[in-house]
């Protein structure tokens, strides 16, 4: 019970970034590569189901329907190479994002505190690691939210229902509480002003979503062409 409190006392602290930034000075790895893999690793492979397969529409109210005449072996492959593009997409912003933070801390840090603010910066991207998934425009988050919509909440093209605007917004929710923890785990570990630790948190942000692009068009042969968002109405 112990365990499991302190795993979902973790997740919780994501809620509130400015306070529990402080934490991630610890130098101890292990923990926070365990908690990555506890938490994102899941994500992110359920994150690429609804956007990414061929043979399942998602939609409306919950509602999952083939597509075509696949069989359980073709709707089972399907899924499981959905799941693995939804997982490579977030590994490859992950990376991006992280190589690009990590290595603005320990720079900005100088020479004698680079290490430290690099250990720091490191756990504070692993304990937060799994609201990458749930973001996005195709992020676990607002797929879900979308899926579970009834017909014609998000409206027309020419005439959006309120839902049309809704969703997009819980894309930028774990954004949001990404960016800010970042930030303020940079402005801890390496002593930065405001300015400055707006920049080290908002270009590997950037490079981030330059880099999760081109993923995606990568692979794209994987990937299915767009479709109407579950819930629009014809």
């Amino acid at each position: 019970m112990g365990v499991l409190r302190g795993f979902f006392g973790t997740l919780r602290t994501a809620l509130s970034p400015m306070r529990s930034a402080p934490a991630f000075a610890n130098a101890q790895q292990r923990k926070a590569w365990t908690f990555a893999l506890l938490t994102t690793l899941p994500l992110a492979l359920m994150s690429g189901v609804i956007p990414y397969t061929f043979t399942l529409r998602f939609g409306p109210s919950f509602m999952v329907t083939t597509m075509g005449s696949p069989s359980q072996t073709d709707i089972g492959l399907d899924v499981a190479r959905a799941a693995g593009v939804g997982l490579l997409v977030v590994l490859f912003e992950l990376l991006a994002l992280g190589a690009s933070y990590v290595s603005l801390c320990r720079s900005y840090a100088g020479e004698d505190e680079g290490a430290a603010a690099g250990v720091a910066a490191l756990r504070g991207l692993l304990y937060r690691s799994f609201l990458l998934p749930l973001a996005g425009v195709q992020g676990l988050l607002a797929s879900v939210a979308a899926w579970g919509l009834p017909q014609g909440a998000m409206g027309t093209a020419d005439s959006p229902g309120a839902a049309a605007y809704v969703v997009p917004m819980l894309l930028l929710i774990p954004f949001a509480l990404y960016f800010t923890s970042l930030r303020q785990t940079a402005r801890l570990a390496a002593g930065l002003k405001p300015l400055p630790s707006f920049v080290v948190a908002i270009v590997p942000f950037v490079l981030m979503v330059v880099v999760s692009a081109l993923a995606q068009h990568l692979l794209s042969p994987l990937i299915p062409g767009p479709m109407p968002l579950p819930g629009v109405g014809g």
